[in-house]
């Protein structure tokens, strides 16, 4: 096998390792509540598109229907999210952030800007092409991955 592909399966199997511990540790981003990783991405989604079907936040997350609604009901009853339908609508299922929701998100997203602010400088200072390169790279695995599901 290429060796670039031997390394770079290395390096994916190590970011997935790190990711696994990151997601079932919880963090408090400065609000008194306690979230995993996939908690605060479902705030993080639902406050950037508030007008998402529930669906469309499934598919955008990349994670499963059951995953979501399991997470979503956990935020809902911890007064974080509130769950709704649109008037004439009782097919599509919508989400909103509550007043401590909106406080988390802004805290979440305050976090990572003082926390990341090292390797956004280093991503700001990659050319275009290179962005590029990244991001097919990125899409190309999702893809590959995509079909274990």
């Amino acid at each position: 096998m290429n060796n670039f592909i031997i390394q770079m399966d290395e390096q994916v199997v190590k970011l997935f390792g790190i990711q696994e511990v990151l997601e079932k540790r919880k963090h408090d981003y400065g609000t008194g509540d306690e979230l995993t990783t996939r908690e605060v991405h479902i705030i993080e989604a639902i406050g950037s598109y508030p007008n998402c079907k529930a669906a469309e936040l499934i598919d955008m997350l990349g994670i499963l229907k059951g995953t979501f609604s399991k997470t979503s009901l956990q935020l809902e009853k911890r007064k974080l999210i509130l769950r709704y339908n649109r008037p004439g609508n009782n097919r599509d299922v919508y989400y909103k952030l509550t007043e401590q929701g909106k406080r988390v998100f802004d805290c979440h997203y305050a976090y990572h800007e003082a926390r990341s602010a090292r390797i956004y400088s280093i991503f700001r200072s990659y050319t275009p092409e290179e962005q590029e390169l990244v991001l097919r790279f990125l899409h190309d695995y999702g893809e590959y991955l995509n079909d274990y599901l």
